[in-house]
């Protein structure tokens, strides 16, 4: 290897490195914020069931001294704290009787690293979900046990008896159902006073908040926005709108159809059956959760001796024909799918899918795939090969033309463009298949970064299990390289960089010589191999077959089209 060569590939890498070191000059990440938690009133209670615990002043609590009274008291009950489990067709729900929250919602059809996908995460706080506090979602939660009241194959109901602030006892009681053949789960909270009155809670404008996380499973070792990621949504009025929040806290009080988060496959929906109920996302940091998602329903002060709010909550796969059964509810909104090549998408997906009927194997169904894909845009590929080996000959006469007017710029163009109009070339007709495989590559991206089925397509037992993922052949045990931030040793994209060199190697240079080639030839392959080394192996799959196929018949075009140079 010369020194050029050498020379060549050192650039590229500085390029590569430099540009991320700028990247994170020019563009640092934005600083944690010190967001306070926004508090508005809730929507004016004209039209409001009395059902609704809607928005009321703060009364007057004191106790037989006059002091003020903030805070509830539990009535000196003790129960045994225990665990109780739904079940269905799909899910395996276990709750407790402390705080009456979630503790567990198992995907029975679903499987990461080998048992079923917990949509409850307990790497953050270990707490659960489906917690409960007296105000909004800086209030503490509610942690007592509770008293087991009901407990059917599909139905359970906790109770906790409190005294108000006026000392006044009232029941308060979380109602589960589980949906038979569906990920759906129904909570219900009522207030409802022992001696008709009408009970007294903490807070200011909120009643009680209803909390879904602090995290949504499965299991993740970061967000990188690409193996794993967190969105926040609300859906109204036929519009999805992504709330952008960055460890913050937003808060809506108008209505909405649904609000969600949603991961790479998974996703939660919360969807009020109650009126007036108004909707929190957050990602700021709290005490003892240093990175959760959660999403946060808030009702009204009780305004009635009896109260009540209904929350029904999805949490299960990004799946069309899963999510589609809830048609009214166009909660197949939430699996992303790209702007502008959707439809492309939909085409890759379909002829997927069929090849996997023919040969169950995804990795095979990408060749396949990436195959017919060559096969369609062949006529342009002859076209184009054609022209680079037409441009290719007449590089002599180029080279000619070059050092003849290479003090007149102008005079230069002139000729080398009278040169290609006599000889009937397009200096741009090369281009277009490398052009049409851009839209390819990022519908194959899109789609392999959300087709459900692709979660877990192994493609070779003990290397490519994964075809949604990077592949990998040796962990670097938690150390990172340094700027690339890798963890592990890949095959394939090596693999690839070897065929981008092979495809370099027999393309015709069109024009380009001493280091412009060797940057063509050398330092192309390793920009892309440094910029697909972390993405989906499906996706390094088709690239690296996309250049097998192109370099295979760049050669055979090289032996059989190529031109004799032009006298």
């Amino acid at each position: 290897m010369n020194r050029n060569t050498i020379l060549a590939i050192v650039l590229s890498v500085l390029v590569i490195i430099g540009f991320s070191i700028l990247n994170s000059i020019l563009f640092p990440p934005k600083p944690k914020e010190n967001a306070t938690w926004n508090r508005t009133e809730s929507p004016s209670t004209e039209r409001t069931p009395e059902s609704v615990m809607p928005t009321s002043p703060q009364q007057s609590a004191r106790d037989a001294t006059g002091q003020n009274i903030s805070t509830i008291q539990p009535v000196s009950e003790v129960f045994p704290e225990k665990t109780v489990t739904l079940k269905n067709e799909l899910v395996e729900a276990d709750f407790s009787t402390r705080g009456a929250r979630l503790i567990s919602f198992r995907l029975l059809n679903h499987l990461d690293k080998g048992e079923p996908v917990d949509m409850v995460n307990l790497d953050f706080g270990g707490r659960g979900s489906f917690e409960l506090a007296w105000g909004d979602l800086q209030a503490p939660v509610i942690d007592e046990v509770f008293q087991l009241m009901e407990s059917t194959s599909d139905n359970l109901a906790f109770a906790m008896t409190y005294t108000d602030l006026n000392g006044k006892p009232f029941k308060l009681i979380k109602r589960y159902k589980l949906f038979s053949g569906e990920y759906m789960l129904q909570v219900e909270v009522i207030i409802q006073s022992l001696e008709g009155n009408v009970p007294v809670i903490p807070g200011q404008e909120k009643g009680l908040t209803l909390i879904l996380g602090p995290q949504m499973g499965p299991k993740f070792d970061v967000l990188d926005n690409q193996k794993e990621f967190r969105r926040y949504y609300a859906f109204a009025n036929e519009n999805l709108e992504e709330i952008k929040i960055n460890q913050a806290v937003e808060t809506r009080t108008t209505p909405l159809v649904w609000a969600g988060i949603a991961g790479k496959y998974f996703a939660l929906a919360g969807i009020p059956g109650t009126p007036g109920l108004s909707t929190v996302w957050s990602n700021k940091p709290m005490e003892g959760l240093a990175n959760p998602s959660i999403l946060g329903f808030s009702s009204g002060r009780p305004m009635t001796p009896l109260s009540n709010y209904i929350v029904k909550v999805y949490m299960g796969p990004k799946q069309q024909q899963v999510l589609e059964k809830y048609g009214s509810l166009q909660l197949t909104r939430i699996i992303d799918r790209n702007t502008w090549l959707g439809w492309l998408e939909d085409i890759m997906k379909a002829g997927l899918n069929l090849s996997y009927l023919v040969i169950p194997n995804y990795g095979i169904g990408i060749i396949i795939i990436t195959i017919l894909l060559r096969l369609i845009l062949l006529p342009l590929t002859i076209s184009s090969q054609k022209s680079m080996a037409a441009m290719a000959s007449l590089q002599p006469k180029v080279q000619a033309i070059q050092e003849k007017y290479k003090n007149d710029t102008a005079k230069l163009n002139e000729e080398i463009a009278k040169l290609y109009q006599k000889e009937r070339i397009n200096p741009l007709g090369g281009c277009l298949p490398m052009l049409l495989q851009l839209p390819l590559f990022f519908a194959f991206y899109g789609l392999l970064s959300s087709h459900f089925d692709l979660r877990g397509a192994m493609f070779i037992p003990g290397w490519i299990e994964d075809l949604s993922l990077p592949d990998t052949i040796l962990s670097f045990g938690g150390w990172r390289v340094p700027i690339l931030n890798w963890t592990d040793l890949r095959l394939l994209p090596i693999i690839m960089l070897l065929s981008q060199f092979f495809m370099s190697w027999v393309t015709p240079g069109q024009g380009t010589s001493g280091m412009q080639g060797k940057i063509f030839q050398i330092g192309l392959p390793v920009f892309f191999f440094f910029i697909l080394y972390e993405f989906p192996s499906g996706l390094v799959l088709y690239w690296t077959v996309t250049n097998i196929i192109s370099a295979a018949s760049q050669y055979y075009f090289n032996t059989h089209l190529k031109k004799k140079p032009a006298n």
